[in-house]
């Protein structure tokens, strides 16, 4: 019986210490790592950002609200604060990402209204995207217990 003991609890504690202790493994190599990621995400960024200036100038040159839609969800999903001006437009100083998704938002929305098909769609869907956040909607339900006599 001691020996079935002493197997279990050597079984518990081995369970209990080998993820702390490969946490801190991996936690001491992925330490050096750290300083080259934030320069990678400030990259990554910047060419989303780019993409999405892309994506803009399609949806612009081929009258296409949901292109222009997509490009002002990917700037909003970047996290970008301000926006470089492109050389084309000839502006000097970099715009702020709100006044720059608006744009596109509005000019999609000019557009779906001129289109029959999946106008209100188009125009929920700009909508939606212009929104600070997607939160979401909790329903609350309340219940009474009323006791019944018969």
């Amino acid at each position: 019986m001691k020996i079935v003991l002493r197997k279990f609890i050597l079984l518990i504690a081995a369970i209990l210490i080998l993820p702390a202790a490969t946490g801190l493994a991996i936690a001491e190599e992925n330490k050096a790592d750290n300083a080259g990621k934030t320069e990678m995400d400030a990259a990554q960024t910047e060419g989303w950002v780019k993409f999405a200036g892309e994506v803009a100038k399609y949806g612009k040159a081929q009258q296409d609200p949901i292109a222009l839609i997509s490009a002002a969800r990917i700037l909003k999903d970047s996290g970008v604060k301000e926006v470089a001006p492109d050389k084309e437009s000839g502006a000097s100083a970099p715009q702020p990402a709100a006044e720059v998704m608006k744009e596109w938002l509005d000019e999609a929305r000019k557009i779906a209204k001129g289109q029959d098909k999946n106008k209100d769609e188009i125009i929920a869907l700009a909508d939606e995207t212009g929104r600070k956040s997607r939160g979401y909607w909790v329903r609350h339900y309340y219940y009474r217990y009323h006791p019944v006599c018969y």
